[in-house]
């Protein structure tokens, strides 16, 4: 059982997760009945509880991703607000 599961989500990708979610949409069994190794039921929340978990994690991974990374040197950055921040309170007074 669990290195059904194990196998289930060792691999998390975009592909897998959509895969799991149709899977559970569907309440398909997607294991082959021949096999009796998986004469058993899914525990359906199970998967989706983790499925859901993969989604969230992967696409903050994505947003993580496609946010411009900080530079190392940032001095330059915080100058210049800091600049417009007094030019800005200089203009109410």
């Amino acid at each position: 059982m669990f290195q059904f599961y194990f196998n289930l989500f060792r691999e998390v990708t975009y592909k897998n997760v959509l895969f799991i979610f149709n899977f559970w949409n569907k309440k398909k069994y997607f294991i082959k009945q021949s096999n009796p190794v998986y004469h058993f039921k899914i525990d359906l929340k199970y998967v989706r509880s983790k499925a859901l978990f993969f989604y969230k994690a992967i696409v903050s991974m994505h947003k993580a991703k496609n946010k411009t990374t900080k530079k190392k040197n940032n001095g330059k950055k915080e100058t210049k607000q800091r600049r417009k921040k007094e030019k800005k309170k200089k203009k109410r007074i």
